[in-house]
């Protein structure tokens, strides 16, 4: 499935390294902020914890995105950061204003947070089409209620392209 969690250990260890330094420095009502550098484009941040370990990231009501690497030669990854409430395992989709969508679920969870995952191999695809559009919205479970967080993609392209240098 495109946007499904990884289902296996190392894919959840990898997310988990990726959310756990995302949570060291990038802003969130969900985490508190501890930026190294941080630049802004748009809707979009760029945060840098070293030279070659950048995460772009975005906030909304609820929902924070954010696409990087664990580390300098790991593969870029997505994860979405919801309130730790949510229940693991529960339904999430991505919808964008192009009519693309994807489905997930909602992964590991610590005692701050929850995430939805895209899949590895769905990354190149997923980053693609968000390159092309210019919003949408991340609806997910929480508590027995659906929420929907809407996401702006403007900056999007250079906040990516900062990331990817990198």
């Amino acid at each position: 499935m495109v946007g499904s969690t990884p289902r296996q250990g190392h894919g959840r260890r990898v997310l988990m390294t990726l959310t756990l330094a995302a949570s060291a420095y990038a802003p969130s009502a969900l985490a508190a902020p501890n930026p190294m550098s941080q630049t802004k484009y748009e809707n979009w941040s760029v945060t840098c914890q070293s030279r070659n370990v950048c995460i772009a990231h975005t906030e909304t009501a609820g929902l924070q995105l954010l696409i990087g690497k664990p580390s300098a030669d790991a593969p870029l990854r997505i994860a979405m950061r919801i309130a730790k409430t949510a229940k693991k395992g529960d339904a999430a989709a991505i919808r964008l204003s192009d009519g693309w969508q994807a489905g997930a679920r909602i992964g590991a969870c610590n005692e701050n947070i929850c995430e939805i995952a895209i899949a590895p191999a769905s990354t190149d695809k997923t980053l693609n089409e968000f390159l092309k559009s210019r919003d949408g919205v991340v609806a997910y479970q929480m508590q027995g209620r659906i929420l929907i967080a809407s996401i702006s993609f403007a900056g999007f392209k250079k906040a990516l392209g900062d990331v990817q240098r990198k």
